[in-house]
This record gives structure tokens, sequence and C-alpha cells, in this order.
């Protein structure tokens, strides 16, 4: 009788390991390069320290072999399409990973790649729809690199691949504004009766919210005072997004200058009253593209902040903004008497 020799249990390792930080690290990062207050060489560094402090937990924890070519710095879908040449020509930049942000946050003029749903999911994902794609080897690894663990981390790496041959173009269903660029402008006093009618766009949605507070479908002709008002004033700014000339959305802003006193610190701040944007017209860059805008005026004028208000209800808006780069400042509570 002979006994059969035990086998190795299976060596494990793991993939999909946040990639964020801790601390967010990697979102700081991102919004810092983005802002133009770091370089691109300072965000690659704090990606590589984020990968190495990953491995060495992982070594840590006992894990046979560590995992390489999984980490982004934004999205995996997008490196692939990076990685197979699935890259609209508007989109390309000098360098890859700024070809990446371009197709997911876009450029001036130019409207970023529309998202999807995740199969029943709240998750989303770029959804790339390009022109032509290149072939690339059956496994391939990534063009923007994720590194390598040194040596003395290595007990056994695996390395994640994309095979070419699930590489799948998806038809998107098309805006006519997907890739169409956009146009923003600054509001002049002749466009109260634009303003008036994309302002159904935002205040319908809070008019069905809280109707003890907004009027429901208010007459263009009250209105146009409204918007005259506010274009009359110095201390506002304007801007209007067009495709081919047609208004699509707008951005109202006030500009305020609050002197100090024994309390609180003289500042200068740019206020977001007003973001409006064309229901045909959500999720190509639009909303984006406006707040660039407002962001550009605030800098110029000497502003240190941009701030805005979003109502509780408004969970997409509030969406929106984190994703744009904004944080929580204060809340403001209410109570029914």
């Amino acid at each position: 009788m002979t006994t059969a020799r035990p086998q190795p249990f299976p060596t494990a390792t793991i993939l999909g390991y946040p990639r964020i930080g801790p601390g967010r690290e990697l979102k700081r990062a991102l919004e810092s390069y983005w802002d133009g207050r770091s370089t691109l060489d300072e965000l690659r560094r704090t990606g590589a320290a984020l990968r190495e402090r990953a491995w060495r937990r992982l070594t840590g924890l006992g894990l046979q072999a560590l995992p390489s070519n999984t980490f982004s710095l934004y999205d995996q879908v997008l490196d692939t399409a990076l990685l197979l040449g699935a890259v609209p020509e508007r989109y390309r930049s000098a360098t890859d990973e700024d070809t990446c942000f371009a197709m997911a946050r876009g450029t001036d003029g130019v409207a970023p790649l529309r998202m999807t749903k995740w199969f029943d999911t709240n998750c989303e994902r770029t959804r790339c729809s390009p022109a032509r794609r290149t072939g690339r080897s059956k496994l391939a690894v990534k063009k923007i690199p994720d590194g390598r663990p040194n040596k003395a981390l290595v007990s056994g790496q695996k390395t994640a691949g994309v095979s070419s041959r699930t590489w799948t173009t998806i038809p998107a269903m098309t805006s006519s504004f997907s890739s169409t660029p956009i146009e923003i402008r600054l509001a002049s006093s002749e466009d109260a009766s634009v303003l008036a009618q994309l302002n159904d766009f935002v205040h319908a949605v809070h008019a069905r919210n809280r109707p003890d507070i907004f009027r429901a479908e208010p007459a263009a002709e009250d209105l146009l005072p409204i918007f005259e008002a506010h274009l009359a004033r110095e201390d506002v700014r304007v801007f209007i997004a067009q495709v081919e000339g047609r208004p699509i959305g707008y951005a109202l802003s006030i500009i305020v200058d609050r002197p100090g006193d024994a309390l609180m610190q003289a500042r200068t701040f740019i206020i977001l009253e007003h973001l409006a944007v064309a229901s045909d017209a959500i999720r190509t860059g639009v909303g984006t593209a406006l707040v660039d805008a407002v962001r550009a005026t605030g800098r110029q004028m000497g502003c240190s902040r941009l701030l805005t208000e979003v109502w509780d209800f408004n969970t997409e808006a509030m969406a929106f903004y984190e994703k744009a780069g904004f944080v929580p400042m204060r809340h403001l509570l209410e109570q029914p008497l």
C-alpha cells in the first residue's frame, strides 16, 4: 500500500486591492494635478508610493503572490482603451495619462466620453466608442505602467493582463453633443430670455421635490426681470454653453468680496448660484465645462474659494460636484414648526 504525497496548497493572490490609499492620497493627488498645483511626476510618484505600500502590506499579511499590473491612476477601462489604441483622435495628448484624463473629463471645447451603467448596479464605467482599434498581443501589459515589486517583496508575482479578444466596442446611445465641440461664452444683457428658458431644466427638479419653497412652472415673462437684473450686476458672471449655436446650459456665478472684522477674516470668493443643463445634453461634459469657466473666472478675479449649495434631495447634483472636486463646507439644517 502506498501513501499519496500531500499536494501543496494553491498559491494565493488577490486582484482589485484598493488603490486610493487609506488617506485618499490618490484622489488628492489627482485633484492637485488637475488644478495645476502639482506636476505629473509628482502624481506618478504618489501612485508608485501607494503601490509599494500595498505590496508591503500584502507581504506582511502572508500573501504568497503579489499582484501587479492592476493599479490605475483613474479608470481601468480607459487604460485598456489606451492599450488597444481605442482612443478617438480628439482626446490624444502629450502623455498617456493626460490622454486618459481627457477621455474621462473632457478638455476645453471637447466633451468627455459618455458613461454607462455597469450591468444593473449603481456603478458607472466610461463607454469607449473608438473609430478604430489597433491589434495587440493576446496577453498585454498596460501602456501606463504600474511598476513591479522589487525583489525584496516578490515571492511569486502574478501579473493581470487583458486579452484583446475580450475587448468589444459597444455601440453607444449617442447624443447630438457627444462629439461636437462645446462653446462657452459670456452672457450679455440680451440673453435674459435664453436664461429664462434654460432655467426650467434645473427649476423643475427643485419645484418637484420642494413645492413648499419653489413655485411650479413660473412664466417665462416673470423670469425675464430676474435675469435682466442679474446680467446688469457688476459682480455677476453668467456663462452660456452652446453647440452649433444652440444654447444647452448656463452657469450663473456671483463674486463676493467680504471685508474682515473682529471675528472673520477678509476673503474674496465666487459662488456658483445656478447650474442648468438641457436634459438631452446631460453627461456630455457641458456641466463640467461651465464649472471650469466659473472656476477660471474666480481665479482671475483673485477669489480664494468656489462655493455652491446643493439641496439634500438632489443626489445627482451632489455626485456631480463631488466628482468635480467639491467637498462639504458646512451643513444647513431645518426643522418644521
